[in-house]
């Protein structure tokens, strides 16, 4: 136990540490894939339901992205799950169309309306 603390530690400070999370989340959904394969029958069908859930896990993470970055939800703190998904369901998709449709037509516009979001959003943090 003693003789390996130096290599323990020495690990731990290491920069490999800081993406030993990352590689075990790889490794979690590799297995969680197969495991959701053996629920069928035919590898073509198994290989398109787990396309089919890793694109629903993307798409999840995207539109919490964009909710982070629209100031739909807080920057920080806690977030209610419930309103993540609600936002998500209904919200997300008439935003980013929305966000679409004035990017590629009013650029300038959109630019000036998100700035304003980040100040007044560093006001409101900024108050006691």
């Amino acid at each position: 136990m003693i003789s390996s603390y130096p290599f323990g530690m020495g690990w731990r400070l290491s920069k490999s540490f800081l993406h030993f999370p990352h590689s075990v989340f790889i490794f979690g959904l590799a297995l969680l894939l197969q495991r959701f394969a053996g629920f069928f029958r035919s590898p073509n069908r198994a290989f398109a339901a787990s396309s089919l859930l890793l694109l629903l896990f993307i798409l999840w993470n995207l539109g919490f992205i964009f909710q982070w970055g629209a100031h739909l939800i807080s920057p920080r703190g806690p977030v209610s799950f419930s309103q993540v998904a609600y936002n998500q369901l209904f919200v997300v998709p008439r935003q980013i169309s929305a966000d679409l449709r004035r990017y590629l037509f009013k650029r300038k516009a959109l630019m000036q309306q998100i700035e304003q979001k980040d100040v007044e959003q560093l006001q409101k943090d900024a108050q006691p």
